[in-house]
């Protein structure tokens, strides 16, 4: 897959350099185009002569051409975007995604359930890896589905097959991103929603909308025909009339002028948006999720891609005269103003109720879209098998998915309704394995892929105590912040037995005699509630807590020595460890002798 986007990039390259060169030729012509038209113009006022039909035939061939440079630097610039991608679906494969500038950093919260611990936003995450959102509504419905996935077992399956069909259409996922590219992740995209449904100006009836309509006809041509024939009744007539339309102009500004600057300031790319939604109204999907999508976006009798190119039609209209005296002489003679009004309130009538459901919809296919690329740029990835008993988990060859495939060790592991007690010697790979099976397991819970050849799991409700830190400033000691910790998993356990808490180092902060009587309370309280998780200890006496309660179960990990150097193998054993490595870490960092 890497060599195929690197040869699709090439071409991209490729065909841009011929474009860039075709668009600097036509430029040349348009500008040899410019100085025979100046230089006629010049000779009819200088010499005389009629030259009314080569400068008109030249402004047409002037306007072709600039119609026909806009066209190839729209190509040349999603082509740019095109190659953005490509080169971003690399770096996810090759393992160099941790350069990539969003981050979702802004989405941290120390009192998260799970997410610090798990590297779910923030630098070197599972945001940063997956995300594919560029709009305010994708970016926001990603975040809120690996923070705060809450779907039933069917909402997931729902999920699963829509996840599934975007992954086998991943040219239509990359073409969507390449189109939503350009709009943006604005939370501007809010006010417009608010601006588009604001109903609070004056409702003109469809009587006075044909009166608006008609007037400036008969205002026009009594005027323009009075002048004509010289008829005095008739140009007086149009003159009464315009200024009439001049004074109801006057009158109603006060009540137009906020609801037009309003419109007028909506800063979003809505042309775009337009080809967003009609690309997507050209698709044909076959999971319902996807389906249900696709009717909200391209509903028939309020299609949104004509919504918005009718929109940014008004908007255009509004926004056309900038010259005052243009604009009241458009405003006397056509009632430019009032008829901008009626076209937004006929709009309005039509889209208004239904605009949110579109960004909405593009959202949740967006945030979809994310998690349809994990295939792609994990190796060993497969759909989980949802399952309606409680505390099952079951996975072969269970990786971390932010991991490169070349530096990951997979690991087989099986539990049924257990607490996991995880020994073994320093940097052996418990807290990886940790965070390996607690983002898998959150990724099953959103309908994604996960990190593994086959896995079967419960939907269970993440809760972790691994990074703790003190904090100096609230007088918090690392072991107070632990115990919060615990605390707050016990709280959430009397509430959901669908708890599945991840602790790391059991009470780490404290003497060994102190963390050891400890770690029994907690895991004890732990068991009686009976909710399953994984604990990581260097206290082996923690570990015979198996032969007192069934439901416990020993795990560690194995190191080996070669030539007095360590050698992990991060392979995950059941028992306890019956290994340890302080020392000879002191030694090789010539500590001891």
């Amino acid at each position: 897959m890497v060599t195929e986007y690197k040869n699709k990039i090439k071409e991209l390259q490729k065909q841009n350099k011929e474009n860039d060169l075709l668009s600097t030729w036509i430029g040349l012509i348009k500008l040899g185009i410019a100085i025979c038209i100046i230089f006629v113009l010049y000779q009819m006022i200088t010499v005389g002569g009629r030259y009314g039909y080569f400068i008109l035939v030249a402004v047409l061939c002037y306007s072709s051409f600039a119609i026909w440079q806009n066209a190839i630097k729209r190509k040349i610039k999603l082509s740019i975007y095109a190659i953005t991608i490509y080169q971003k679906h690399i770096d996810r494969m090759t393992g160099d995604w941790n350069t990539f500038e969003d981050k979702g950093e802004e989405y941290q919260a120390e009192n998260h359930l799970y997410a610090n611990d798990l590297d779910i936003v923030g630098n070197k995450s599972l945001f940063q890896f997956l995300n594919i959102t560029n709009t305010y509504h994708g970016r926001e419905q990603f975040v809120n589905d690996i923070l705060s996935p809450t779907y039933t077992k069917k909402e997931i399956l729902l999920r699963q097959e829509a996840v599934t069909e975007l992954s086998n259409k991943i040219a239509v996922v990359n073409e969507i991103e390449k189109k939503t590219i350009q709009v943006g992740t604005s939370s501007d995209v809010l006010k417009i929603i608010e601006i588009l449904k604001n109903r609070s100006g004056f409702v003109v009836s469809k009587f006075i909308q044909s009166f608006i309509y008609i007037l400036p006809v008969l205002a026009s041509l009594s005027f323009i025909m009075g002048f004509y024939f010289r008829i005095l009744a008739l140009v007086s007539i149009g003159t009464i009339l315009l200024i009439l339309q001049g004074l109801v102009w006057i009158v109603l500004l006060p009540k137009l002028h906020p609801v037009l600057q309003g419109i007028s300031r909506v800063p979003y790319n809505l042309s775009e948006y337009t080809n967003i939604f009609s690309y997507i109204k050209q698709q044909e999907f076959t999971a319902p999720k996807l389906k249900d999508i696709h009717a909200k976006i391209a509903n028939d009798k309020r299609s949104s891609n004509l919504a918005m190119k009718d929109l940014h039609k008004i908007i255009n209209k509004i926004s056309l005269v900038n010259n005052f005296i243009i604009y009241a002489l458009l405003n006397i003679f056509l009632l430019w103003d009032i008829r901008c009004y009626i076209q937004f309130q006929n709009w309005q009538d039509m889209y208004a109720d239904s605009c949110h459901e579109w960004f909405t919809a593009l959202g949740e296919l967006e945030s979809l879209m994310c998690f349809s690329i994990l295939p792609m740029v994990c190796k060993h990835t497969c759909m989980p098998h949802i399952q309606e008993e409680k505390s099952i988990i079951q996975a072969m060859q269970l990786g971390h998915p932010l991991l490169h495939h070349t530096k990951r060790v997979n690991n087989d592991f099986s539990m049924r309704n257990n607490i996991c007690i995880i020994s073994g010697s320093n940097m052996s790979g418990k807290t990886t394995f940790m965070r390996t099976l607690g983002i898998n397991l959150l990724l099953a819970k959103t309908g994604s892929y996960v990190c593994a050849t086959n896995m079967e799991t419960s939907i269970f409700n993440l809760v972790t105590s691994m990074r703790i830190a003190d904090n100096l400033n609230e007088g918090v000691s690392t072991f107070y912040a632990e115990l919060k910790n615990i605390k707050k998993i016990l709280e959430i356990a009397k509430k959901d037995r669908t708890t599945f808490f991840l602790i790391d180092e059991i009470f780490r902060g404290t003497n060994s005699v102190d963390r050891l009587d400890g770690a029994i309370m907690v895991v004890t309280n732990l068991h009686q509630l009976e909710i399953s998780g994984l604990i990581t200890t260097h206290d082996l006496e923690l570990c015979k807590m198996e032969s007192t309660y069934p439901q416990m179960k020993n795990y560690h990990f194995l190191e080996d020595y070669v030539n007095e150097e360590i050698v992990f193998s991060y392979k995950i054993q059941k028992g306890v460890s019956t290994t340890t490595n302080a020392k000879q870490l002191m030694k090789m960092l010539g500590i001891l002798q």
